[in-house]
């Protein structure tokens, strides 16, 4: 068995299909095939089963594809252990993330990262749900507790808060004080929340919701369309004229954190990735917000 088999069974499994794998690495779709067969050979087991929708990985695939990443893993550290350049990173790192961090935060980070790194790949998965670290679904991830398994490490990422914020039209000529009373309020649907931090604090005493979501994007459409008030991220707030902040004395304070598992915090570029990645998302969360996106103050 070939290591490069290994590695091309992984794009495979990625890509979801011959043609995608082959394109990507630069090589013929039969090649590709050729030594996808090799290796179902030499491990005596068929690691794909061909669908309509691409090529789905088998039970005997689905068991690999932690060992093959973690060949994957190794061979990014000792490459970069013979560079010059020590404190970068290449190969790929996939990130999960709550959709509102990953849609308004991580985006402009993740291109700040691949661009002091040549060779770095990033993914982003923007999910209402909890990500499966353990199963590999991503490498690294942005928790909203410390995860509980002795399998992951957590570390403290960064503090952010969020206020109440409406459109611009929607709050004209009210009182900016019965704003959270007048206007209909937009929040999650309790029991899809992945963590009942993100719904609005009880002893803040808002009336019921009127137009609820799992998702945070649906929640931002609402109120840039003038539907209601609903909590927003500050770093959201920053990018978004549309929207204004009221009751700026209501701050909601909380606090993202960073999951690995450990395992992979042996490895160099983790290593080095995850304080690179804790260092860009502080630099990020310090711009201070336009104080012109203040209601009445």
């Amino acid at each position: 068995m070939q290591s490069d088999d290994l590695l091309i069974f992984l794009m495979v499994a990625r890509r979801g299909s011959i043609t995608a794998a082959a394109q990507h690495l630069a090589k013929d779709a039969a090649t590709v095939g050729r030594r996808i067969g090799r290796l179902e050979s030499d491990l005596g087991a068929m690691l794909f089963a061909k669908s309509p929708k691409g090529y789905r990985l088998t039970d005997a695939g689905l068991r690999l594809l932690p060992q093959a990443e973690a060949l994957e893993d190794l061979m990014s550290d000792i490459t970069s252990g013979f560079r010059d350049e020590t404190e970068t990173v290449s190969g790929r790192v996939r990130i999960g993330a709550p959709d509102g961090c990953a849609t308004f935060l991580l985006p402009q980070i993740c291109a700040s990262l691949t661009e002091a790194n040549p060779g770095l790949v990033i993914d982003i998965v923007a999910t209402p749900r909890e990500v499966d670290l353990l199963g590999r679904e991503v490498d690294l991830a942005v928790t909203l507790t410390p995860a509980r398994s002795k399998g992951i490490e957590t570390l403290p990422l960064a503090d952010y808060e969020l206020h109440f914020a409406a459109a611009r039209s929607a709050v004209q000529g009210r009182n900016p004080e019965h704003l959270l009373q007048e206007l209909p309020v937009i929040t999650y649907i309790p029991e899809l929340l992945i963590d009942p931090n993100l719904d609005i604090p009880p002893e803040l005493k808002a009336p019921p919701a009127m137009l609820r979501s799992n998702s945070v994007l649906v929640q931002w459409q609402w109120l840039r369309q003038g539907a209601g008030i609903g909590l927003v991220h500050d770093f959201t707030l920053a990018r978004d004229p549309n929207l204004v902040r009221v009751l700026p004395e209501l701050a909601i304070k909380r606090s993202y954190f960073v999951a690995a598992r450990r395992t992979d915090t042996q490895f160099e570029r983790m290593r080095i990735f995850r304080e690179q990645f804790i260092a860009a998302v502080n630099q990020e969360l310090s711009i201070p917000a336009d104080s012109s996106g203040l209601l009445g103050y």
